[in-house]
């Protein structure tokens, strides 16, 4: 994927948390041309994650100081998207501010990203973009099943049967390269 075709993605809490935690955050960097999240996100993720001493943070905060992500403001009508959907406002902010960019938004809660679709979003979660960096040769099947078995020690919280399909899709994609 050259730089020109390269797209821009805006991030929710739980992908930044666990793609921070397992320091994949970086190959992440290298895929798109703009990384966003949005001053909820940054709350969430940077100020409580200081509060309760979380790993990632530092990681985080350096690729903001270096502008590798950029933390945008929250669109004005976040506080009634979250009311009116009953989402939170990193989520709710996320989608919005996806909307405004026209450019594709990473969140990991299902109902969430169906309320994105609706809003006619390309929303999509944080397998996605392991499997993207798994096409994109960034990383490969065992590196990938190493970082999903290490996301849901650390809480990476998703359906079990969607983690089990989504690493017997990569082993399928992994042989077939072969």
């Amino acid at each position: 994927m050259g730089k020109e075709n390269k797209k821009e993605v805006i991030l929710n809490a739980t992908p930044v948390i666990y793609l921070g935690k397992t320091n994949i955050l970086k190959k992440v960097v290298e895929a798109f041309n703009e990384i966003y999240i949005t001053e909820a996100v940054y709350d969430e993720v940077v100020e409580k994650g200081k509060e309760i001493g979380a790993e990632e943070v530092h990681i985080v905060e350096k690729y903001i100081k270096d502008g590798v992500i950029k933390v945008i403001g929250n669109p004005s009508a976040t506080d009634d998207f979250s009311e009116t959907y009953q989402l939170g406002k990193g989520e709710s902010s996320t989608i919005l501010a996806a909307m405004e960019k026209k450019c594709i938004a990473i969140i990991d809660d299902e109902r969430a990203r169906k309320i994105g679709e609706k809003c006619n979003v390309e929303v999509h979660g944080t397998l996605f973009l392991l499997k993207l960096l798994f096409l994109l040769k960034k990383l490969n099947r065992t590196k990938i099943e190493n970082v999903v078995k290490e996301m849901t020690n650390k809480g990476f919280r998703l359906d079990t049967h969607i983690i089990l399909i989504f690493v017997e899709d990569i082993k399928i994609e992994s042989s077939e390269k072969q």
